[in-house]
């Protein structure tokens, strides 16, 4: 089969030079230039980007982490909170105990309180007061007064009922005797 001639063979002559260009193809060319030079930043921030969204992605997973265990700890918070009064009434028996003269009684009792007061500090838990210590109102409740020469004014005397604090949080006050001036 034969190919048909062209009519008008003086029309069709090939292109000498480069063709015309059209403002579609100059604005295309002009972007391609701006994103040639842009190429080094774009890769540089690519990687920082990439880096911030890792970090991103670290600080979701630690927040996910951190909320999880903030539960579990109001959970252990909430526990120990209902298990003070236990607390509490153990240490009336230790000191029942030890007024009683038993010492066997004496040293059962002095050794289980130990451990459990050891069990719980090291879940976090901490006295709200201690003997010596200057009274705190945030964390003491003042229940009486004493005169004491060993001990300087406006410290804790006594514990009269145990306080507890928590990673910070006071669970409990504790009742104190305080020591006044003469």
């Amino acid at each position: 089969m034969r190919l048909p001639r062209p009519r008008f063979p003086f029309l069709i002559v090939p292109f000498q030079g480069e063709p015309p260009a059209s403002p579609a193809e100059d604005y295309l060319k002009q972007i391609v230039k701006a994103i040639d030079e842009l190429r080094p930043h774009i890769e540089t921030n690519g990687e920082k980007m990439s880096k911030v969204m890792r970090k991103i992605g670290l600080l979701e997973a630690a927040l996910d982490e951190f909320l999880e265990s903030s539960r579990q700890e109001d959970d252990l918070a909430a526990f120990f909170e209902k298990f003070i009064p236990v607390l509490d009434n153990l240490r009336f028996l230790k000191r029942a105990v030890e007024d009683s003269g038993d010492d066997q009684w004496k040293k059962g009792m002095a050794i289980f309180y130990e451990k459990l007061d050891k069990l719980f500090r090291d879940f976090g838990f901490e006295p709200a007061a201690q003997k010596g210590v200057p009274f705190d109102p945030s964390r003491h409740e003042a229940v009486d007064t004493v005169v004491d020469p060993e001990l300087s004014p406006g410290t804790v005397a006594d514990i009269v009922l145990d306080g507890w604090i928590y990673k910070g949080r006071l669970l409990r006050y504790a009742k104190v005797i305080v020591v006044k001036e003469k």
